[in-house]
């Protein structure tokens, strides 16, 4: 007999069991115990947790089958996170360092987007992240052309067959030789995906930091990639191709940006950031339409350049300056101060 539907009612209201009282009371605590270690106002020391605690309460009322199935999870994720930022209290005050104010925020609020993503991606409705554990273990066992074909024969653009590329796998295949059950390994790439995607905040971080911005905007850029919907609905079906394809392109261009400023690249540095840039285009299929417009815009950068500097032609060169009275250049003789006319 199929069921349609099925819906339960509480007869009366009452107050939640105290077994999920006291694990509301446990969370509480740990949160406000994170504040304390990132060293946090006490305003914020307040309000946070109220905040938090009453979304888990909501949820709790609201959502009660699933909500029954995560509190395990929420313990674990809770406990998780502790340990991390103890192990951070403890790497600050053996370096004699502090973390800016903006940073400790920046730091709770990719701890609590992690928590989310992990936890929410146990709620007993999701099928497809086993999908994902059962061709990482395809892989491992070496039959990627299997998973090569699988995927590429979707009809997800209109047409039969997508150039799936399978490079985001590839990073996924060590944690199956640890993990050969599909159970366990899906559990531990939810894990790992999701610690992952929540190193992104702090990239930009860098990125802005290092660029000459304040650590207020660092933390701006990061918390705006948080508050992006698009960073949390991919989860729904496990896309980890799409969470890794972001987190290598933000990783990427934090690695040129520190190239950047050196006046000087070697070799070494080239074939680095050239390797990065075409992981960061192939990891994710999606990434290829990119490719002409990438090119587009450097040759146009390059031409524009060109353009610039021949059409200055000598008053670019450092050796030369002019002499604006008269138009005339003046030549800086080698071993004094004065100059001979051209």
């Amino acid at each position: 007999m199929a069921v349609t539907k099925l819906q339960v009612q509480q007869c009366e209201a009452r107050l939640a069991p105290v077994t999920i009282l006291g694990w509301l009371s446990a969370i509480g605590c740990m949160l406000y115990l994170w504040l304390v270690l990132l060293r946090l106002s006490a305003h914020e020391r307040l309000v946070i947790p109220v905040i938090v605690l009453g979304f888990i309460g909501f949820g709790t009322a609201h959502i009660r089958f699933q909500m029954a199935m995560l509190w395990m999870w929420l313990l674990g994720v809770a406990l998780f996170i502790t340990g991390g930022f103890l192990f951070l209290r403890f790497i600050l005050w053996w370096q004699r360092k502090s973390l800016s104010i903006w940073l400790a925020r920046l730091s709770l609020l990719a701890a609590l987007w992690f928590g989310l993503h992990v936890v929410g991606m146990n709620v007993p409705v999701f099928i497809d992240h086993r999908a994902r554990a059962n061709h990482s273990l395809l892989i491992a066992q070496g039959m990627a052309d299997v998973v090569q074909s699988r995927l590429a024969n979707q009809y997800e653009w209109g047409i039969a067959t997508i150039p799936y590329s399978l490079l985001s796998y590839y990073l996924l295949v060590p944690i199956a030789f640890i993990f050969p059950e599909t159970y366990e390994l899906t559990a531990a790439m939810k894990w790992i995906v999701s610690l992952i995607h929540a190193t992104t905040p702090f990239l930009l971080y860098r990125l802005a930091v290092r660029s000459g911005y304040s650590a207020r905007v660092g933390f701006l850029a990061g918390a705006l990639f948080v508050s992006l919907p698009v960073t949390h609905l991919y989860f729904h079906d496990g896309s980890y191709p799409t969470i890794i394809g972001v987190w290598w392109v933000v990783v990427t261009l934090t690695l040129v940006n520190e190239f950047v400023y050196r006046e000087r690249w070697s070799w070494v540095e080239v074939g680095l950031i050239g390797s990065a840039l075409s992981v960061a285009l192939l990891i994710y299929v999606t990434h290829v339409v990119f490719v002409p417009l990438v090119i587009g815009i450097a040759s146009l950068l390059a031409i524009c350049y060109s353009s610039a500097h021949y059409r200055d032609g000598d008053l670019a060169h450092p050796h030369i300056q002019h002499a604006h009275s008269n138009g005339r250049i003046l030549w800086p003789l080698s071993g004094s101060g004065t100059h001979r006319r051209a």
